[in-house]
């Protein structure tokens, strides 16, 4: 659903009256993908955070398999440094395998998220095949 920038932003005045001020939540918006279809996907993710009123502490895409560890990632270096801060409470992604693909990073990624109080959405992308490597 396309909102007007009015509309926009009556939302956010009754959401933060609603919720006393408390600030909006932030989240990273992260995929693996090749430079071709960065683009688009990083789309996807903007719609579906604007259209929770979150707003974006950073976009970062890895172009890399997924099969290749967190760790070794630039991107998610970037996104684990504005988690860990509280710059970020979130990651949006269009797959949780984006933020590891091996079940002992799930693990792992669970453990820190939870240690960060912090979460990870995954955005899906119904009809759609995402091509996960350079």
């Amino acid at each position: 659903m396309r909102r007007t920038p009015a509309q926009r932003a009556r939302r956010r005045a009754l959401a933060t009256a609603a919720d006393g001020g408390i600030q909006r939540v932030s989240v990273v918006l992260y995929a693996c993908a090749p430079a071709g279809a960065a683009e688009r996907i990083l789309t996807d993710l903007r719609r579906y955070a604007s259209a929770r009123d979150w707003t974006s502490a950073g976009e970062f895409v890895d172009h890399v398999r997924i099969s290749e560890p967190i760790e070794q990632r630039p991107g998610w270096a970037a996104l684990a440094a504005l988690i860990e801060t509280g710059k970020a409470q979130g990651i949006v992604t269009p797959t949780h395998r984006m933020c590891g693909l091996r079940d002992a990073e799930q693990v792992r990624l669970d453990s820190w998220l939870a240690a960060h109080r912090a979460f990870v959405v995954n955005v899906g992308h119904p009809g759609r095949r995402l091509t996960a490597g350079a």
